[in-house]
Order: C-alpha cells, then sequence, then structure tokens
C-alpha cells in the first residue's frame, strides 16, 4: 500500500509538470510578447520548458512502473480490468503519447525561430498538453474505478464508445478537475524553482492559489461523488484514513497561505523547495488516505 502510494505520488507530481508546465510557459510567454520587446526570464521559462518535457517521460516509465507493481503484487481485479481494454486501446494510448512527445519536442526546437510568433508557437504546446490533460487522467480514473466496480461498465469488453460515456460521469469528472488543478499546482511550483524572479514569484503565488482552492473544492466534489461506503470510510469510519485526510488538508491550508504570500508580496523570500515538498507531502497524504 504505501509503495503503491509513493509511486502514484511521484507519477502524480512529474504527470501534473508534464501537462501543466507547457500550458504555465506558453501563456507566460504570449503576455510577455504583448507587453514587452524582449521577455524577462525568457532562460528560466525555458529551464521548465525542458523539465516538463523530461516529466512526460518520467510520467510514463513510472505510470508502467506502478501499473507492473500492481500486477505483480495481483491486486484484485488489476489484471482482469486490464484484460477487458481492446489491444487497440493501447496503441492508441501509445500514439496519444507519441504525439505530445512531437509536439513538446517541435516546441522546443523552434523555442527561439518562432520567439517572435508566440500564437503559433504557443499552440503546440497547447496541443501536446490538452491531449496529454484530456486522455491521460480520464483513462487513469476510469480504469482505477473498474478495478473497484467492474459493473460500471456492462460487458467484458470496454469498447470506447462505454468508456467515453464513463469520462463524463459526476465522479470522473471531479476526480479529473482535481488532478487538472494539480496539474497547475505543480507547475507554480516549477516556476518557483526554475525562474527566481520577483515577478514570476507572483505568477506562482496566484496560479498556486486558485490551483488550491479549485483543488479544495473539487476534492470536496470528489467526496461527495463517491459511494457512501468509501466516504464514511475516509471520514470517520478508519482513523488512521480521515487522520490523513485532516492532516492533508492542514497542510493544503498552509500552503494556501504561502501562495497567498507570494502572491501580495513577491518580494519576500520564497522557499521552493519547501513549498514543493509541502504539496508533494499533501499528495502522499491524500493518495495514502485514500488507499487505506
Amino acid at each position: 500500500m504505501v509503495i503503491e502510494a509513493v509511486l502514484a505520488t511521484f507519477h502524480l507530481f512529474v504527470a501534473g509538470l508534464a501537462g501543466g508546465g507547457p500550458l504555465l510557459v506558453a501563456g507566460l510567454r504570449l503576455w510577455w510578447r504583448r507587453m514587452e520587446t524582449e521577455p524577462a526570464s525568457d532562460a528560466g521559462l525555458r529551464q521548465l520548458a525542458v523539465w516538463s518535457v523530461g516529466a512526460v517521460v518520467l510520467a510514463a516509465m513510472t505510470g508502467l512502473v506502478a501499473g507492473a507493481w500492481r500486477a505483480g503484487v495481483g491486486q484484485g481485479g488489476y489484471l482482469e480490468m486490464l484484460a477487458r481494454f481492446p489491444a487497440r486501446a493501447y496503441a492508441m494510448v501509445a500514439i496519444e503519447w507519441v504525439f505530445s512527445i512531437a509536439c513538446y519536442g517541435g516546441w522546443l526546437a523552434l523555442w527561439n525561430r518562432w520567439s517572435q510568433k508566440p500564437w503559433r508557437h504557443g499552440l503546440l504546446a497547447l496541443l501536446g498538453a490538452t491531449n496529454l490533460l484530456y486522455h491521460f487522467p480520464l483513462l487513469m480514473i476510469s480504469q482505477n474505478l473498474l478495478v473497484e466496480q467492474p459493473n460500471l461498465v456492462a460487458g467484458s469488453v470496454v469498447a470506447r464508445p462505454l468508456v467515453v460515456q464513463l469520462f463524463h460521469t459526476p465522479l470522473v469528472m471531479a476526480k479529473a478537475s482535481h488532478i487538472w488543478a494539480m496539474c497547475m499546482l505543480v507547475s507554480s511550483c516549477g516556476l518557483l524553482m526554475a525562474a527566481p524572479v520577483v515577478r514570476l514569484h507572483r505568477v506562482a503565488g496566484v496560479v498556486g492559489l486558485v490551483a488550491l482552492v479549485v483543488q479544495f473544492v473539487s476534492g470536496a466534489a470528489v467526496l461527495g461523488c463517491l459511494p457512501a461506503d468509501q466516504t464514511q470510510r475516509i471520514t470517520g469510519g478508519s482513523i488512521l484514513a480521515t487522520a490523513l485526510l485532516v492532516l492533508g488538508v492542514l497542510m493544503g491550508i498552509h500552503l494556501l497561505m504561502s501562495f497567498a504570500k507570494l502572491a501580495l508580496n513577491p518580494a519576500s523570500p520564497a522557499k521552493p523547495g519547501l513549498v514543493s515538498g509541502m504539496v508533494v507531502g499533501v499528495m502522499l497524504l491524500m493518495s495514502l488516505a485514500a488507499r487505506l
């Protein structure tokens, strides 16, 4: 359980950077090109872009390792769930991943050449990021639900129309919203670490603050959409799970205050490592609470 939670936390962190980082970087470059002749801290933004592209590879590797771990320990229903998806579904997953890598690769390769064309350049980042953010969280969430509740999709084979219907159920959308907000939260940490400039600290603070608010709201929505027995277990049925949840919420409130301080007073000393560590800590606590 602990190993699975650690793998899930690392996977979510790098996947969040892979999906949210390019959107944040492309948006900032576009904004600066509209406001200034030369964008400030472009080197820092490029560093974050490089980290984001590397995170796409790390996310895929960690996801495969986590899947192999779950299969190896014989987690009930996991292999059976995987077998319900046709081979072409996994081929499409690979194609979607390669497409995003290609978009990101072109985005980095044209960094300087298209620096005066921020809309065109940003479109590559947008295509790669939205492709990742739409397909992968929704698919992973749906697969995990099918492990717990195989009857969510009737029939032995999970055809694409059936899984797309599952994508748009309230619980899947609430969980996806939680993950999308987490992507921007992780990306704000990446921005703090890649570009130590005062006005970028303000941007990171605002992005992190908004992302955390959305996470609190979407997290409450997830609890509201879960089956009654799961909600009861997390909110009082299991003392340990409830304690982890409360500790995660308290740490999240502290993070909220830290990002608010950055947004309102960006000149104050920032501690990117500490902020990023707290984000990882909250993710790990919530991951453990969900698995107890």
